[in-house]
């Protein structure tokens, strides 16, 4: 790589090294906000990492994105990088990063190792209802996903009132501590609470009654809520603690067909699988 890709400002994608702006941010404990972040290209040890499966998927992030950023902010200390990014701060450290900003981490991470050009797996483009298998999809990782951004990143808690039941919640902004739990409650079973789940890993309360995404009353009463209620709450933690849109709207090309459907690029460890590189024989010399 040249020297012209480490001038401080400069953005260089699939160049092995890129310069990008978090959607939250960490927040020392002097409340400063760092939401830059520098990211250098992943190397074997995270492609390693990504396939150790004696540690979650949480703590697999963790490892990858913290070995990979060279800077947070104005923080260079990588006990710092990582404890902001893993959640795992000291008294007086401040606020960590929070979901959002991991999830942009990774595709942060995918595009300065691989470039912009993503190739949609087959099994996500073909068609649901005639089963036939669409032609090959590029998406652009810079252009066609959706990064939001927080409003106030110092904020990690807010109240508002729920449109159809008219009782006041509580929410927090998700970080890797509450993404691992969600992790866990998600085996099994539980799987068929995927959304339930999401909203009460993040639902301190509503009205008068505390809620934990391990109660089964908890449970319930969420599940019980309007879908105006749901996505109402969704809408909030997304500005709160901003989102990534990786909801693809795909048409299948078969004439006699013609379904639209939507899928969603799943920005874990299939993301980061190789993309075919074309090699011919002049870029051997055989000996």
């Amino acid at each position: 790589m040249s020297a012209d890709h480490d001038i401080p400002g400069v953005v260089a994608y699939g160049k092995g090294r890129g310069e990008y702006t978090l959607p939250c941010g960490y927040v020392d404990g002097a409340g400063k906000v760092h939401n830059t972040i520098i990211l250098r290209e992943t190397t074997g040890a995270e492609e390693d990492i990504l396939d150790d499966d004696q540690l979650s998927t949480t703590e697999r992030i963790t490892r990858v994105l913290s070995g990979c950023c060279e800077r947070l902010g104005e923080i260079t200390d990588k006990g710092l990088i990582q404890r902001a990014i893993g959640d795992r701060l000291e008294k007086d450290e401040g606020l960590p990063c929070s979901q959002a900003d991991r999830m942009a981490m990774m595709l942060f991470l995918r595009r300065t190792t691989n470039g912009d050009r993503y190739h949609l797996p087959e099994a996500q483009r073909t068609c649901p209802h005639c089963k036939g298998k669409n032609n090959p999809m590029h998406v652009d990782l810079d252009k066609d996903i959706e990064i939001k951004h927080a409003k106030d990143p110092t904020k990690r808690r807010v109240q508002f009132k729920l449109p159809r039941k008219g009782l006041l919640a509580v929410m927090r902004v998700l970080s890797a501590s509450g993404e691992e739990s969600l992790t866990k409650l998600m085996r099994g079973n539980n799987r068929k609470n995927l959304r339930t789940l999401a909203i009460l890993a993040r639902l301190e309360s509503i009205g008068d009654t505390n809620l934990r995404a391990d109660d089964f009353k908890s449970v319930d009463l969420v599940k019980r809520l309007s879908s105006v209620d749901r996505n109402y709450i969704r809408e909030v933690y997304n500005k709160v603690e901003g989102a990534i849109d990786t909801e693809l709207e795909i048409s299948c090309e078969k004439v006699a067909c013609g379904l639209e459907w939507k899928t969603e690029i799943d920005i874990g460890q299939v993301f980061f699988s190789p993309q075919a590189v074309e090699i011919t024989e002049a870029d051997l010399e055989w000996i």
